[in-house]
């Protein structure tokens, strides 16, 4: 175990739990921000209750203009029950070809800035990118070698990207394979 922790807590580091004592965080903030909601979860996930995810899009709602908050999920069609904010980018998260079809729910949701974290980039034929504002690509990390092709399909997707006039990100695991 990991010092100052038991156990019992290490068991249940990965368990998902709500903290609405953070909830009043983002009016502490003097500076505009941007606030990675949920890095470490998918808020959108079927086990989350609806009213969590409202206490959150409230808060976004209320910080409009000053924050810009991201949303991440692997559950898009569970985000086509919410509205978000101005301030909002939600994403969705593909890796493989066979989840490109969740691009298409992207033109379905309420939100003004869409974006798609390729990560970790898994296989690769061109996406629909029509609903797209910003691309985050990355390789597979930690345990595991990366596809035989990743690099491959990291330049393919850039030059996608690029033709459509999307803005990208690329992380530290892709970067190499970038001309």
């Amino acid at each position: 175990a990991k010092r100052g922790m038991s156990k019992c807590a290490l068991c249940n580091a990965f368990e998902p739990h709500f903290h609405p004592e953070r909830l009043d965080e983002p009016f502490r903030l003097k500076k505009p921000a941007r606030i990675f909601v949920c890095d470490m979860a998918d808020l959108f996930g079927d086990w989350v209750p609806s009213d969590q995810i409202h206490a959150i899009l409230d808060v976004t709602e209320r910080m409009d203009f000053l924050h810009t908050f991201f949303f991440l999920t692997k559950q898009s069609q569970n985000m086509l029950k919410y509205s978000f904010a101005y301030n909002a980018w939600v994403g969705i998260s593909v890796t493989t070809e066979s989840t490109f079809a969740d691009l298409e729910v992207l033109g379905d949701i309420h939100a003004r800035r869409r974006f798609v974290s390729f990560e970790p980039l898994l296989g690769y034929t061109k996406p629909d990118l029509r609903y797209v504002d910003w691309v985050i690509i990355g390789a597979l990390t930690g345990c595991g070698k990366p596809p035989l092709n990743t690099g491959q399909w990291v330049r393919d997707l850039t030059r996608d990207c690029l033709e459509a006039g999307i803005s990208l990100f690329h992380k530290d695991s892709v970067r190499r394979y970038i001309p």
